[in-house]
């Protein structure tokens, strides 16, 4: 830490007190009571944010790629379209059912783990079936599922930190999720010129770390708020 401050007095004044300022708020949440829980949540937006943004990105290419598609029949782009429209709309109800997950019985982690889980699960379908209809259905489960997975994320990491570190933490977190999402196009789009399959394979891979990130988050019933569900650091 001293030597973090003693490095920022080689830097213009206008610089300095800003960046000490960042550093302090940094080294709070990367302390040892916080350092595992705050790992663990970053891990969790970086590799949700790839995941769902490398398959996202890339639908409408891997959705003309798909289905019975041959030498006979080229998907049209109103096809496509229908498609996206189909795969948009089988999302709108994944914010209310995040909602309900989270105060349902599975709690918090458990609903965020399922959904994870349940989107990679999805993106297997996706890959693996020919008809169209069944290519559908499966874009649909994987709006759905990844719309619950953010309304959970969204809705659980605030209350994941104490008052003190959760803006440094939470708003680290959000960059991270955005940096998953600049590296996705480009790491999706150099797979998807070998195969078509392999960047939905890779989401799913990078959706399982995901998953198993959240589990290692410990959940307890009962805090110092009362019955409201906490997690140990």
């Amino acid at each position: 830490m001293y030597e973090v401050h003693r490095k920022c007095r080689l830097l213009p004044r206008s610089m300095r007190k800003p960046l000490a300022v960042w550093w302090d708020r940094v080294s709070m949440v990367l302390e040892p009571e916080w350092f595992r829980t705050t790992v663990l949540v970053w891990a969790i937006w970086f590799s949700m944010s790839l995941a769902f943004t490398m398959f996202n990105v890339y639908l409408p290419k891997l959705l003309e790629m798909s289905g019975n598609v041959g030498v006979e029949h080229v998907k049209s782009l109103e096809e496509n379209l229908w498609d996206v429209m189909i795969f948009t709309l089988g999302g709108t109800p994944g914010a209310i059912l995040g909602a309900w997950l989270i105060e349902s019985s599975l709690g918090r982690r458990w609903s965020l783990a399922l959904s994870t889980f349940t989107t990679a699960a999805f993106c297997m379908v996706f890959v693996m079936v020919e008809s169209t209809w069944a290519v559908r259905l499966s874009t649909v489960g994987i709006s759905l599922s990844a719309t619950a997975m953010w309304a959970v994320l969204y809705g659980w990491t605030p209350e994941i930190f104490g008052t003190k570190v959760r803006g440094s933490a939470c708003g680290i977190a959000s960059a991270l999720s955005r940096i998953g999402g600049m590296i996705a196009p480009l790491l999706g789009g150099t797979l998807l010129m070998i195969s078509r399959s392999i960047p939905v394979y890779t989401a799913v891979v990078v959706f399982v770390i995901a998953g198993c990130c959240v589990l290692l988050l410990r959940e307890e019933e009962g805090s110092v708020r009362g019955k409201t569900r906490a997690v140990l650091h």
